[in-house]
């Protein structure tokens, strides 16, 4: 049974910080696509300096590229140094028509989910905000990398970090980056990633598309050839393939 993320980022922060008071958490997702790792490593490195100098979190947007409607959107305020910002203000999802306008403004970055903070600063955050969270971590122990009682541990909210915790803050900062990001946590992702043909088929690998609109196709080891289809995912690995339509959950 998943917790979300929100219990997941408490309970780490409350385990380090028995550990060392001092610490700052680098929280990031795992299933991200990173283009330029120059860019994405000075982005860390400055969240977490800024991070440590303000006591405060520091929260990682990236250049919008297309105006998505399937990311959340941060918008930036007052400059405060270099690339860091203050935090206006979180937009969750917003329509595509909203998306557009946004990349207009140059002020909105995409949302990757990735921040630094110190562990008190998140524990204290939790107080405020998620207090139903907050008034259980100290009675979980973590062991061989396993929570227990699993039994609190299910009870806990489910509910994302976003959520509970950073669309609440009132003194957050935006470190702006354009270190080229996607979200590749379905196939559809890799729309923006991989080569389009005339049709805006992508492909990673060998396909030949005919009377074929909008499919993704992962092909490493042999060609795959369409005919007639749209919308579609194609995945052909040495052992199996996998065919479903591009909104299918």
């Amino acid at each position: 049974v998943s917790r979300n993320t929100a219990a997941t980022v408490g309970l780490g922060a409350y385990w380090i910080f028995q550990r060392d008071p001092k610490a700052t958490l680098l929280v990031l997702p795992a299933d991200h696509w990173i283009g330029n790792r120059k860019k994405f490593k000075e982005a860390i490195r400055l969240s977490i300096r800024n991070s440590e100098s303000t006591q405060s979190f520091s929260i990682v947007g990236t250049k919008p590229t297309f105006p998505s409607s399937g990311y959340g959107y941060l918008q930036s305020g007052q400059k405060v140094s270099g690339s860091v910002y203050q935090l206006k203000r979180f937009v969750e999802k917003p329509s595509p028509k909203r998306a557009r306008a946004f990349l207009r403004t140059g002020t909105f970055f995409w949302h990757a989910g990735i921040f630094a903070a110190p562990a008190l600063v998140i524990l204290k955050s939790f107080s405020k905000y998620a207090p139903s969270i907050a008034g259980t971590l100290s009675r979980f122990a973590v062991r061989g990398g396993r929570v227990s009682p699993r039994r609190l541990f299910y009870a806990l909210p489910d509910i994302s970090v976003d959520f509970a915790i950073l669309e609440k803050l009132k003194n957050a900062h935006l470190v702006r980056s354009g270190f080229g990001w996607c979200d590749v946590g379905t196939w559809k992702s890799f729309e923006t990633l991989w080569p389009k043909d005339k049709l805006r088929n992508s492909f990673f690998g060998k396909c030949i598309a005919s009377d074929s609109c909008r499919n993704v196709v992962y092909a490493r080891t042999k060609p795959v050839y369409l005919k007639g289809v749209d919308d579609l995912v194609v995945v052909d690995t040495p052992e199996a393939i996998f065919i479903s339509r591009k909104d299918s959950k």
